[in-house]
């Protein structure tokens, strides 16, 4: 939705290839949230990924529906591969709690991200078990926070991500941009993306380690396929 500027791409968070909004940008993030405030949403917490226009966009949300922003590393965007032979790497965010100081709606005591995208990129495949095992991670989390932290609707908003179990819900919305001025302006699907191997950004901080060649870490205490939890049992509408 939102657009952003590439070229020299580095923002106030100094993480490469972390451009700002645009100003056309800004102005869609302020209707998205004007959009969400009229209908009537109440938002408590909103989990965003750490780039600089997620969590403008996510600020401006916040702003005017009240709540507090928390960050996750595993909804970080889609990098392709890295070659073999290149020393380069992708770029990762700071910390919520480095962010915090640049973005006041953070609350970085919250929440800690539960997973880490690789450094050396992932295939589209790698990206779409990304997305279920973060959902699963992040369904699992709320699920078991004592009662009286729950977010109200939790289950209802991440019944829009469930996976395998079909027709058990119905989509109401996808990509709607009939709230924007200017409506929908760039379409994108995967099949517009020619995959190929990158070479990435020599970093000096950067070590290598043996979750390079896993298409994403976990956290401290977050458990890939973890027994007994299911998001569809999670999810499931109470009768």
């Amino acid at each position: 939705m939102a657009g952003s500027a590439w070229g020299n791409a580095f923002s106030s968070s100094g993480t490469p290839h972390d451009p700002p909004l645009t100003s056309h940008g800004r102005d869609q993030a302020i209707e998205l949230g004007q959009h969400l405030s009229v209908s009537g949403l109440k938002v408590d917490r909103l989990l965003c990924s750490p780039y600089t226009r997620c969590l403008q966009t996510a600020e401006y949300i916040i702003g005017v529906t009240g709540g507090e922003i928390l960050v996750e590393h595993g909804l970080s965007e889609w990098y392709l591969p890295i070659r073999a032979a290149s020393k380069g790497v992708h770029p990762r965010p700071g910390t919520a709690a480095h962010l915090s100081h640049s973005f006041t709606h953070i609350n970085p005591d919250a929440h800690q991200s539960l997973l880490y995208p690789s450094r050396k990129g992932e295939s589209e495949e790698a990206l779409h078990e990304r997305a279920k095992e973060i959902l699963r991670l992040i369904v699992r989390q709320r699920t078991l926070e004592p009662q009286d932290r729950r977010t109200r609707e939790d289950a209802e908003y991440f019944g829009l991500g469930r996976q395998d179990v079909l027709g058990t819900w119905t989509c109401e919305r996808n990509g709607d941009c009939s709230f924007l001025t200017s409506g929908e302006e760039r379409d994108w699907q995967f099949s517009y993306v020619e995959e190929y191997e990158e070479e990435g950004e020599l970093d000096p901080s950067y070590v290598p380690s043996e979750d390079d060649k896993a298409p994403f870490s976990l956290s401290e205490g977050a458990s890939v396929h973890e027994d007994a939890f299911s998001v569809e049992q999670a999810l499931k509408p109470k009768l």
